[in-house]
């Protein structure tokens, strides 16, 4: 007789096979350590044998929901475990808690989400009821924990497919992982089941079995009776009680109205399937849950056995996954013998493995080749201002390596204006990253630096850029690049990825989200502003890895776009290299089913990643998609080889196979060592940017302070975002406690809520003190990834209460935090608000920065990155029009001090000080041979002489101008000096004004004349055309030093133009 197709696939569990092959070997007098079957071995209590043996003679049928001393016990029994109330009735017994998952798969809706690796049972039971069954990717090196992003993939591919998931199973502790969820990872699990409409079938089996007693209790269940979350818990007798074989397991649903529905349908399902549970196993079992004892069994670290090693045997962290050359077999192959170029190695190694390992290497949780001793690697760390929190960095709870040196965020590193210490923090944080890699805590690449541009002011992720201008963008990156992936041991100190590759600068506005945005942007606009940072990174400074983004431009996927990723990247810009490979933005496969519609299902996007060029899948894991793409010949294996050996070229730059000593070295020690720490203030301070003063700072330490603010005692709010554990937070509250300064601390406000307990003790001490310090502005509340900005004004609370500080107060002086700015102008108009900085996201030390600034411990230089604009700006130009020039999509405004012909409320580059400066150009400038040119002087295009290479050529030397500066008035103080540059040379429209060069002085004495040299790159003074090519034009060229243009100097170019670089075209 056959049978159905589903249940030909049927075959018996491989558990009780293995146990019942145990069996046998046992029963033949053989020795054997079981470790394929989930039964617990602790002894049944006594009283609860006994009560098993009085029932042996109750032969009646029970009722179909169980006993109800069973089902009243239960109930007990788990309302003490979670802290909930749980009724009898809402109890359903079983024979076991197999046949319970079973009937609902069965009986609920929809498609089913399932954690991979899970239990063995799961799998056929979900397939043999008929559902679509879709796998929740986890990651082997954080023992298998969901995240938000993991769950969105699975959901979403069931969406590409058709199918709508409403049932996600989980099990905590795992069958077969051992892993046990955290409260944080249950939360996230049951908001995302709620916002879906998913049912979640929490099976609690072994909760009560744990290495650690504070994990017990960890549940997803509630006793929540809204419809909006349906939580039901499944366990059993056989884990706890080690009564397997008696066969009872145990339902408990919410007592919603849903919750209702489905345990009357399990019930009358299970009349029609086991009719009710053996009556022997559940009065006994009655007495085993209303004991009390053996509830929760913490084992003894003696009997404890780390299956996870067992399947990863390596000796210590030192070698968590650095690669071992010292065995065979790896120690033979090429790979591991570094007299040979880092090609032939990679392609030593790629050579000997089979198709899916190739396949499992392009993916950020790839799990290496074991058999070779390539161990696992997680390709996703976080460094942007420091190490930060993310799946591939791991911190110790406590001692050493429990922290690292958090520096303030990039906006504010950018308003220094200080290519050296940007040199400095990333020497510094790279250090720290090889120190941890050494202990494999961390991995050997990083996810940045971040280096699009921030072009518009409501980006929530503008903070994590070096602003709005080119130039000062592509100093950063240089500067970054160079100390980051620092090969003075032979080796690259790490490998950095530059992001996001491009147009990338929106993360959601309305129902448009950067998931499926479509950036629509000219080729003029791509060359000039988009691009410059990215082409300083991969062509002048060879990054190792380049992230592209989410978004399409002009219809196409960044991350499936060849002429962005081939074209531009790898031919025109030549960043084509052994150890040069592109990444994906994190779960791009995906978004470019789901959001933006361009590839028909999974397999097909990854298909269309790796041809365009991208060549690892961030957010993958083993089996990826890429294995469907194979499956179906989407792909070749010469593409295949080709990003694998790019991956294993990368990591043999920075010693994956050879663990260098020089670099092995780094440790603890290195970790926020004193220069480090003085490094962080040194950034905070320099950064800081003073807006107004009205003669009131620097404060005085004799007189009485009210502080005030929601910024006044902050701590985690000063590292902004993409931050990891500090070693300290000093916010301004302990650091006026330092000061020894005489002063009064009141809240009054929260971020963006009225605190009314507060609010009047705010006032009543300003009323009561000489001066009131102001500390607030926005957090990341406001803005972040994913989230950003409406609107341009401070938070209502906040302006309301400094409105009435100012008129209460004697003086007011306001500390503005926060990445994006806010429409200052009120602030600047308000004759009885006296002073005004921004100190953005200031770090670890911010706080002793801001309050040594304020009192004149340390002297303010710092200018605006970015054009504060009106808060009005914000109403008329939407986020999403990409244009810099004037036009229709911005309400003919601009974008940018570049293109914005507006008053802005601060300009770019606007900073005051404490003392005055003289600047002047007194000496003459030189052109590229070093020959004098004065003032007006007409020069030769064709003078322009160097070399035929069109990159080598847009970084030549042209023009250097020396700039005298004078501290002409108390106070010792750095000056930057910006030097803009003004033409009329090209066709209109022509930008307002360029950032041609800049340095930072520092420490200026009082009365001191320093003299600076500003050498000016020809690529300062081309014009890009339409089609994006770079052209040195005739015409009229004025620079000038400052935005009071205090100093100026023009020269005049003649003859034919100039093209300098030809971009390529989109075919």
């Amino acid at each position: 007789m056959a049978v159905n197709s589903v249940s030909a696939r049927l075959r018996i569990s491989p558990t009780l096979e293995i146990n019942e092959l145990v069996s046998k070997a046992r029963a033949d007098g053989k020795h054997v350590i079981h470790l394929g079957f989930g039964e617990a071995t602790f002894p049944v209590q006594q009283d609860v044998l006994q009560a098993h043996r009085d029932a042996s003679n109750e032969t009646s049928y029970m009722p179909v929901a169980g006993i109800e001393a069973l089902r009243d016990s239960i109930a007990s029994f788990n309302s003490d475990r979670l802290g909930v109330k749980i009724s009898p009735d809402q109890v359903v017994i079983a024979p076991g808690s197999k046949p319970l998952l079973f009937a609902l798969f069965d009986i609920l809706d929809g498609a089913v989400l399932l954690p991979r690796p899970s239990w063995v049972s799961y799998e056929p039971q979900v397939l043999h009821a008929g559902k679509k069954l879709f796998w929740i990717e986890t990651d082997p090196v954080d023992r298998h924990s969901i995240t938000e992003s993991s769950l969105l993939s699975a959901y979403r591919k069931a969406i590409s497919e058709g199918c709508i998931p409403r049932i996600m199973l989980i099990n905590s502790p795992s069958n077969p992982t051992g892993h046990v969820f955290s409260a944080n990872c249950v939360r996230t699990i049951k908001e995302f089941c709620k916002s879906k409409e998913i049912s979640l079938i929490t099976d609690e089996i072994y909760s009560d079995i744990c290495f650690d007693e504070t994990q017990i209790g960890i549940s997803a269940f509630d006793s929540n009776t809204d419809d909006s979350e349906t939580v039901i818990l499944t366990g059993g007798l056989s884990k706890t009680y080690s009564a397997g074989g008696w066969r009872v397991g145990y339902a408990i649903f919410p007592p919603s109205q849903k919750g209702e529905t489905i345990r009357k349908t399990i019930l009358a399902y299970a009349s029609e399937c086991w009719s009710a549970a053996s009556a022997p196993a559940q009065l006994a079992s009655a007495k085993a849950f209303s004991t009390g004892e053996g509830q929760a069994f913490v084992i003894n670290e003696k009997y404890s056995i780390d299956i996870y090693i067992i399947n990863n045997p390596q000796s210590g962290k030192e070698s968590e996954f650095f690669a071992d050359c010292t065995r065979d077999p790896l120690c033979s192959n090429p790979v591991c013998d570094p007299s040979l170029s880092v090609r032939e190695r990679a392609a030593a190694l790629v050579k000997v493995l089979n198709v899916e390992e190739k396949l499992d290497t392009l993916v950020d949780k790839t799990p290496g080749v074991p058999r070779l001793g390539i161990w696992p690697y997680r390709w996703w760390s976080e460094a942007l201002h420091g190490l930060a929190y993310a799946p591939g960095n791991y911190f110790e709870d406590s001692g050493n390596f429990s922290s690292a040196t958090s520096f303030p965020m990039p906006i504010v590193m950018a308003a220094s204006f200080n290519d050296d210490l940007v040199f400095a923090i990333g020497e510094t944080v790279s250090i720290e990253a090889r120190a941890y890699a050494n202990v494999g805590l961390n991995g050997l690449d990083f996810y940045t630096p971040k280096i699009n541009l921030f072009r518009d002011p409501r980006w929530g992720r503008g903070s994590e850029t070096p602003g709005e201008d080119p130039l000062l963008a592509k100093n950063y990156v240089a500067s970054l690049i160079h100390s980051m992936e620092d090969q003075s041991s032979g080796y690259k100190r790490i490998i950095a990825t530059c992001k996001h590759y491009a147009g990338n600068d929106l993360e959601s506005v309305g129902n448009v989200s950067r998931y499926g945005f479509n950036a629509v942007i000219s080729t003029q606009d791509l060359s000039e502003y988009f691009l410059p940072p990215f082409r300083t990174c991969t062509a002048q400074k060879q990054v190792s890895s380049v992230m592209c983004s989410y978004n399409a431009v002009n219809g196409v996927p960044a991350c499936a776009d060849s002429y962005l990723l081939q074209d531009i990247l790898r031919d025109h810009w030549r960043w084509e290299a052994p150890d040069h490979y592109i990444t994906t933005d994190c779960g791009v496969i995906g978004y470019m089913v789901t959001d933006h519609h361009y590839a028909s299902d999974l397999g097909e996007s990854a298909a269309l990643a790796l041809k365009a060029g991208s060549d690892l899948e961030c957010n993958g894991g083993p089996n990826s998609w890429l294995l469907s793409a194979w499956n179906r010949s989407l792909i070749t294996e010469r593409e295949v080889d080709r990003a694998a050996q790019r991956l294993y070229g990368a990591l043999v730059t920075v010693g994956l196979f050879d663990n260098p000593p020089s670099l092995q070295s780094l440790s603890w020690d290195a970790v926020n060592s004193p220069s480090a720490q003085q490094l962080a203030y040194q950034s905070a301070v320099g950064g800081t940017v003073l807006i107004k003063n009205d003669g009131a700072l620097q404060l005085s330490s004799n007189q009485s302070y009210a502080l005030i603010g929601p910024w006044v005692a902050a701590t985690e709010q000063l590292q902004g975002i993409y931050y990891g554990p500090a070693p300290f937070l000093i916010s301004p509250l302990p650091a006026a406690k330092d000061l020894g300064i005489n002063y009064t601390y009141v809240a009054g406000t929260g971020i963006n809520e009225t605190d009314p307990s507060t609010y009047d003790a705010a006032i009543a001490a300003a009323r009561s003190a000489d001066v009131v310090i102001f500390l607030g502005g926005i957090d990341s509340s406001f803005e972040k990834e994913t989230q950003d900005r409406e609107s341009l004004e401070w938070p209502t609370p906040q302006m309301e209460l400094i409105t009435a500080l100012a008129e209460n107060a004697e003086q007011l002086v306001v500390v503005r935090y926060g990445g994006g700015q806010l429409d200052d102008s009120e602030l600047l108009t308000n004759e009885n608000e006296s002073g005004l900085l921004w100190g953005g996201y200031p770090g670890q030390s911010g706080g002793q920065a801001i309050m040594d600034l304020l009192f004149g411990k340390a002297s303010p230089a710092g200018r605006l990155p970015v054009t504060q604009y009106a808060a009005w700006y914000a109403d008329v130009v939407p986020p999403t029009d990409m244009s810099l020039r004037p036009g229709k999509g911005n309400s003919y405004l601009g974008r940018t001090y570049m293109w914005y012909d507006g008053e802005p409320t601060a300009p770019f580059g606007f900073g005051l000080h404490y003392t005055t400066f003289d600047v002047t150009i007194d000496r003459t400038p030189r052109w590229m041979d070093h020959r004098p040119i004065h003032n007006g002087t007409r020069v030769s295009i064709q003078s322009v002489k160097g070399s035929a290479d069109w990159m080598e050529l847009l970084e030549l030397p042209v023009l250097q101008i020396p700039v005298t500066v004078t501290n002409t008035g108390p106070v010792t103080s750095d000056y930057v000096v910006l030097l803009f540059l003004k033409s009329d040379a090209g066709p209109s429209p022509r930008p307002l004004k360029t950032l041609a060069a800049y340095t930072r002085i520092k420490d200026i004495q009082p009365g001191q004349l320093v003299t600076r040299d500003l050498i000016v790159n020809l690529d300062s003074l081309v014009r890009v055309d339409q089609n994006g090519d770079r052209v040195l034009y005739p015409g009229k060229f004025d620079l000038f030093v400052d935005l009071d243009a205090t100093a100026t100097f023009t020269f005049k170019l003649h003859g034919a133009p100039l093209t300098v670089e030809r971009f390529p075209q989109s075919k």
